[in-house]
């Protein structure tokens, strides 16, 4: 089944776009924790964790949020 992206995900969006990464990944863990379809949704379609061109960045990112979901009650879903 589809998830829609609410306006409010959108006007989130809007406002970490411009982010540095630890700051990004601070906000997607909060925004994770609040409404994890709508997060998991927009993360995943614009790409968020892959928008740094480099490859390092982007590994370094995904682990550091892997390890939190695993730690975090979202882990035991």
């Amino acid at each position: 089944m589809p998830v829609f992206v609410q306006a409010e995900s959108w006007k989130w969006l809007s406002q970490v776009k411009g982010i540095g990464d630890s700051d990004l990944l601070r906000e997607i863990k909060a925004f994770l924790t609040k409404d994890f379809e709508q997060a998991f949704e927009v993360t995943r379609t614009q790409k968020l964790l892959s928008r740094s061109r480099s490859l390092e960045t982007t590994r370094s990112v995904c682990a550091e949020l892997v390890e939190w979901v695993k730690r975090s009650p979202l882990g035991r879903k």
